[in-house]
C-alpha cells in the first residue's frame, strides 16, 4: 500500500523537525563553545597581564635592592676607604710641615692629592645618595624630595616648586620610592631635554588614592614622533604600572610637560 499524501507529510514534519533539533542543538553546542574559548581566552589574558605585571614588580624590586646593596659597598667600602687615605694625607701633611727645606713640589703634590682625595669622597657621596637616599628611608619622601629639590634650585639654572600635600602622612616604602624615582626621571628629562625654567611637583592624598603631577615650562614634544619611545617615559611607565597606578602624559611642541599619574596607596 502506497503511502498517503497525509503520511508523506507527517513523516517530512517529523524529518524537518528533528533535522532541525540537530541543527540548533549543533548551533547551542557551538555557540556554547565559542562563549567558552572566549571567556578561557580571556582568563589567559588576564593571567598574562597578572604575570607581567608580576615580573615588572619583581624587576623593579630587583633594581631596587640592587642599587641599595651598592650604595651601600660604595658608603660602606670605597667610602671609608678613601677616608682613611684622607687621614693618612692629613698625618703626612703635619709632618711635611715640620720638614725644613722641603721641595714645593712636594707640597704641592700632597696638597693636590688631598684636594683629590675629598673630592673623591664627595662623589662617591653623590653616587651613593643618587643610588639610595639615606633621607627617604629615615625621614621620607617629603625629605628626600625637599633635598633633591633645594640641590637643584641651589644650581640656579631650573627653579622647582614642591607642594606635599600629605602632612604628615608617611606612605609604604614601595610607594614613597616609587614616586621618588618617578620625580627623579621627571626632572633629569627636564634638566637635560626641556630647556625649561620652571617646574611644578604636586602631591595629594585622597581617601585611597594618591595624586601626583608634574609640569614644567619647555619645549615639550611630540610623542608621535618618538621613535620607539623616551627611555626615561617608559622608564616611568613601568614605575607606574609596578603599584597598579594610572598614567597621563600630555605635551605637545612649545607646550611643556604635563604629568598626572593616580596611585592607589599599598
Amino acid at each position: 500500500m502506497e503511502p498517503t499524501s497525509t503520511q508523506i507529510s507527517i513523516v517530512f514534519i517529523v524529518g524537518t523537525s528533528f533535522l532541525m533539533l540537530v541543527f540548533f542543538y549543533i548551533f547551542g553546542f557551538l555557540l556554547m563553545y565559542e562563549r567558552k574559548r572566549q571567556r578561557h581566552k580571556s582568563t589567559i589574558k588576564d593571567l598574562e597581564i597578572t604575570n607581567q605585571k608580576n615580573l615588572l614588580t619583581a624587576v623593579i624590586n630587583a633594581q631596587e635592592n640592587e642599587k641599595e646593596y651598592f650604595a651601600e659597598e660604595l658608603h660602606d667600602s670605597i667610602g671609608q676607604l678613601l677616608s682613611t687615605i684622607n687621614l693618612n694625607l692629613n698625618t703626612l701633611k703635619h709632618h711635611f710641615a715640620a720638614i725644613e727645606n722641603l721641595h714645593p713640589d712636594a707640597k704641592n703634590n700632597l696638597d693636590l692629592t688631598h684636594e683629590i682625595t675629598r673630592t673623591a669622597i664627595q662623589e662617591v657621596r653623590n653616587i651613593s645618595q643618587k643610588l639610595m637616599p639615606v633621607i627617604l628611608n629615615d625621614f621620607g619622601l617629603n625629605a628626600a624630595l625637599i633635598d633633591m629639590v633645594h640641590k637643584i634650585n641651589e644650581a640656579g639654572n631650573l627653579q622647582v616648586l614642591l607642594k606635599y600635600e600629605l602632612g604628615e602622612e608617611r606612605l609604604s616604602a614601595e610607594l614613597e620610592k616609587a614616586l621618588f624615582r618617578i620625580s627623579q626621571e621627571l626632572l633629569n628629562n627636564t634638566i637635560k631635554h626641556a630647556k625649561a625654567n620652571h617646574v611644578t611637583i604636586q602631591i595629594i592624598a585622597q581617601p585611597q588614592t594618591i595624586l601626583y603631577n608634574y609640569t614644567d615650562d619647555g619645549i615639550g614634544f611630540d610623542k608621535t614622533e618618538v621613535k620607539g619611545g623616551s627611555v626615561g617615559l617608559k622608564s616611568i611607565e613601568s614605575r607606574v604600572n609596578s603599584v597598579k597606578g594610572q598614567l597621563i602624559i600630555e605635551s605637545g611642541k612649545k607646550m611643556g610637560i604635563k604629568v598626572h599619574i593616580s596611585l592607589p596607596k599599598l
